[in-house]
């Protein structure tokens, strides 16, 4: 099953919106499934901006963040670097496709 990537957030400086959009875009060509919608159950990472991780966001990006936080998903926020963060989802998607994967906790690929 191919990974799916929930996009939270959006930048408000216009250079962080191209980079967003171009990493959205290269991540799809990839074969990820992307979205940016707050009803997707079932995200096995999220992508999110240093704004939400701060605390500037909507009550429903909010509850968003706190659900997904109680569920374990992985969190990679979009000011890494564009290697970084391809690195971060290919290391997720080898450990879900392990007999008995589950969600990382390493700190190298988790926003607390």
């Amino acid at each position: 099953m191919p990974l799916r990537v929930l996009f939270l957030g959006i930048p408000t400086d216009p250079d962080e919106l191209t980079r967003w959009t171009q990493l959205r875009t290269s991540i799809a060509v990839a074969g990820i499934e992307t979205t940016c919608s707050l009803e997707l159950h079932d995200a096995d990472c999220v992508i999110v901006t240093e704004d939400v991780l701060d605390g500037f966001c909507t009550a429903a990006e909010a509850a968003a963040l706190q659900r997904l936080r109680g569920q374990g998903v992985t969190f990679l926020c979009a000011a890494k670097d564009q290697a970084g963060i391809f690195s971060a989802l290919h290391a997720l998607s080898t450990e879900l496709d392990e007999p008995g994967g589950s969600l990382p906790q390493s700190p190298e690929t988790r926003v607390s």
